[in-house]
């Protein structure tokens, strides 16, 4: 990043930094502008800067004669697009109506036709591995206090900050790290969902690319641009809005057949993540950005905004071909990167007129260019190079673990037989599971570090190191010229080179050596049948809430920075929040669900998260810890998305020999029914059962799917624990027990309900009662089961929650030496 486009940048994710200073001091009568120059000019002297931050409301502007190519005109308009409005109000003005203890209000409040009234109750949570807590108190406010100790940490760690282009993302990840629940806007006549934050980040975004596309073209006087021509400029397609996609994920990620599966797919899950991540900040050093362009990644998925220049689209085109020539080189076609790209104005950023859906229109054609890509992913030349493409070794001989014979077959102790990648990621599966580690990405391979091979971007190799943070110092002291960037691991790190924190969700069950439990040992950890259970999941009509979730009729909430807020949102749950989730250590008692009393006995979760991505997870365990979780998780997103979103999951089990890639695509399966659910918002468990009561119309279907509601409601708290305190009760234990169970449960799914089985289910009742001398309490409650089931099987819809709860109950309960 060059000087003056640093200026440009750091001015912008500065600008409204004297609104903590207005909030924190009951006797500071100045307004915000002024408040932000006086804190920020104790920490730096460079007056374009400092001049965004004073003068970046026009009022101020028009009276000051400023340079013509000062970045205030440009830190104006850019704030104007990322609040969405024409007009900002000042803080500190005495005409604006304000109010300091205004806390920030969930994003999901306005979402998808909500009008929540939930607010965050602190600007500074006590506890960053905990969701933080909301409330719909009415008049909750934040205290002077609150904000005063918030401005005392900020300034500490303003005083690390280095004021030049190296440090760009630094004050990004500052701002992250302090200013993510302070709101931007405490006018009480106007939404207060957007952080500051956020709204300083997508400021910067803009301001970056009408620098850049401004100064490319050659239009250097900025005054007669942006503020004589002000309302013409909102009008021309000063940017680029990029979107990338990586196709071929399930086919990298899974098709792996090895004793170290589960280490296997968390590390190339892992990869695939790094990856995209060093793909995007590799095009946004060429085209000279920073991370604050970056308004959505994960689960293989990016967005960014970058200015509609040609220089830009070069670069567009450079990264494309440099990315999947090196993926055909390495992967052949298992991977590949669909990019395209949309022009767009500051009004469609705006979203104006919102009549027309302006915004929703530039992520629908986006998305249809990357899907036409998909299409044609490959040009003559990469056509040529595919079938030309060197077979590895040339011995026929395939790796142990993917199958693969593209790449020289090392031998390597323990790793014989394997291809070079996986012995890469063999290595770095261990060591990206532990605490206190640093992401080095390098142009050559750190001695002692796990290492793997990243696509060469903007140099001619590039590697990806993972090392302790105190080897990561020592190596970048000596080594400063070989770091292409640094990565934290789920925390904030401000330094050279940094270029932003991986959310990383890598909660595991440890075996007793401190390791990832195995396979066998997750099943052993199960209650009754020892079996895995796998867990997909992810967010119903996810596209069509960043499509249009903030458009209404009469309102105009759509803006780039609310949705880059639901973005962030989404990314920090299921990317960082999950991991107190899946252990249930910091999952509120009130969403805790339970199939037995028992807790883990060490206290630890016996599952495993194998992925969790920006809006999905994948996530294998004790089956009966996999059904309980994924009721938590529900119960948990709910809460956070203040119910408007919901997830749809699929559950299956498995014996621990049984192949991952079919764990994973049977799942996958369960997962699409719960989605073709009406309403969606379903669970689907078990899998594909013959169906010779034709309920579905077909021979074979997936009768265990139902909302959330009704499996908690009707399926485990009607149906499953009355069988289990009947059943489960040793009192009762001389009435048939199992074998009775299995045989009513045979009968009651074998056929339809005519009179000879519901006669035969009646029987089979009957020789479950208690012997005449059992006791009243005994007799009472066999009363009460028998009725209950008798009632159930004679509604098909009850039959069918029933056969559920059997089924759940069997495997709760099941010995070993029955299975």
């Amino acid at each position: 990043m060059k000087g003056c486009l640093f200026d440009v940048a750091a001015g912008a994710l500065l600008h409204d930094i004297g609104k903590l200073t207005y909030r924190a001091d009951r006797i500071d009568s100045r307004v915000h502008t002024e408040s932000g120059f006086y804190l920020l000019k104790g920490y730096v002297d460079k007056k374009p800067i400092l001049d965004s931050i004073r003068y970046h409301h026009k009022k101020y502007l028009i009276d000051e004669e400023l340079e013509k190519d000062s970045p205030a005109y440009i830190v104006y308009v850019a704030n104007n697009i990322a609040a969405g409005i024409d007009k900002i109000d000042i803080e500190g003005e005495e005409n604006a109506i304000f109010d300091k203890g205004i806390p920030l209000s969930p994003v999901f409040n306005l979402l998808n036709g909500n009008s929540g009234s939930a607010v965050y109750k602190n600007i500074y949570p006590k506890d960053d591995k905990r969701i933080p807590e909301t409330t719909i108190e009415s008049n909750y406010t934040i205290s002077e206090t609150e904000y005063n100790r918030l401005l005392q940490d900020y300034k500490q760690g303003l005083s690390g900050i280095e004021f030049t282009p190296d440090y760009i993302d630094s004050i990004l990840e500052l701002n992250e790290s302090y200013l993510s629940y302070v709101p931007s806007s405490i006018a009480r006549d106007q939404a207060s969902d957007i952080s500051l934050h956020d709204h300083q980040r997508i400021t910067a975004a803009i301001a970056s690319s009408i620098y850049v596309y401004l100064t490319e073209n050659n239009r250097l006087d900025f005054p007669y641009e942006l503020l004589d021509r002000e309302q013409d400029f909102y009008e021309e397609p000063a940017f680029l809005m990029l979107g990338c996609d990586f196709s071929g994920i399930q086919n990298f990620i899974y098709t792996i057949s090895s004793k170290a599966a589960l280490k296997g797919l968390r590390a190339r899950s892992f990869y695939l993540d790094i990856m995209m991540e060093h793909i995007i900040d590799g095009l946004l050093s060429l085209i000279g950005l920073s991370r604050a362009n970056v308004i959505y990644t994960g689960g293989g998925h990016a967005y960014v905004l970058l200015p509609n220049t040609d220089s830009a689209k070069d670069a567009v085109n450079l990264l494309d071909k440099k990315v999947n020539e090196w993926l055909i080189d390495h992967f052949g076609i298992t991977l590949y990167l669909a990019i395209g790209t949309k022009e767009c104005s500051g009004k469609d950023l705006m979203n104006i007129p919102y009549d027309k859906e302006p915004y929703s229109k530039i992520f629908r054609e986006l998305s249809f260019e990357i899907s036409k890509k998909k299409l044609h992913r490959y040009n003559y030349d990469q056509l040529s190079k595919l079938n030309t493409k060197d077979k590895g070794d040339n011995t026929g001989r395939e790796c142990r673990v993917c199958g693969s014979t593209d790449y020289l077959v090392e031998n390597h102790g323990d790793n014989s037989g394997v291809c070079r990648f996986c012995n890469w990621l063999e290595k770095i599966s261990s060591a990206v599971i532990k605490d206190n580690i640093i992401f080095l990405v390098t142009d050559k391979v750190v001695e002692n570090s796990a290492s793997i091979l990243l696509p060469n971007i903007t140099s001619e190799e590039a590697y990806l190191n993972i090392l302790k943070k105190e080897e990561a110092r020592r190596y970048l002291e000596e080594n400063e010229a070989h770091c292409i960037r640094v990565y934290g691991k789920n925390e904030g790190l401000i330094g050279f080179n940094i270029a932003t924190k991986l959310w990383f969700g890598d909660y595991f069950k440890k075996s007793e050596d401190g390791s990832v439990a195995s396979f066998p040992e997750l099943a052993e950890a199960s209650k009754g049948i020892k079996r895995l259970g796998v867990l997909r999941a992810d967010v119903d009509d996810l596209g069509a809430a960043f499509i249009s979730g903030f458009t209404r009729t009469n309102d105009n909430y759509a803006s780039l920075s609310r949705y880059a807020v639901l973005s962030r949102s989404l990314s920090i749950f299921f990317k960082y929040y999950i991991n107190s989730i899946v252990s249930r250590e910091k999952v509120d008692e009130d969403n805790q669900f339970h199939l037995g009393k028992e807790a883990p006995e060490d206290g630890q979760r016996a599952a495993t998260i194998v992925y969790s991505g920006g809006d999905d997870l994948f996530i294998v365990g004790a089956w009966d810890q996999i059904v309980e979780l994924g009721v938590e998780l529900n119960n948990e997103f709910k809460k956070y998305s203040q119910g408007t979103m919901t997830l749809s999951a699929g559950i299956s089990f498995f014996d621990s020999t049984y192949p991952i890639s079919r764990m994973a695509e049977e799942a996958g399966e369960l997962e699409e029914q719960a989605k073709k659910f009406d309403g969606k918002n379903a669970l689907s468990l078990f899998g594909r059962e013959l169906d010779v009561n034709k309920s579905s119309g077909q021979a074979f279907a997936y009768l265990h799917t139902y909302s959330w509601e009704t499996f908690v409601e009707k399926v485990i708290n009607e149906k499953y624990r009355r069988l289990k305190a009947f059943f489960g009760d040793e009192k009762n234990s001389g009435m048939g027990g199992f074998s009775l169970l299995y045989r009513l449960l045979d009968y009651i799914k074998g056929s339809d309900m005519d009179r000879i089985n519901i006669a035969r289910c009646a029987y089979t009742l009957g020789r479950m009662a208690p012997p005449a001398n059992a006791r009243a309490e005994v007799k009472r409650k066999y009363s009460e089961i028998s009725s209950l089931i008798y009632k159930w099987i004679l509604s098909s819809e009850d039959r069918r929650q029933l056969i559920t709860a059997m089924n759940l109950y069997a495997y709760y309960h099941r010995e070993q030496r029955s299975e």
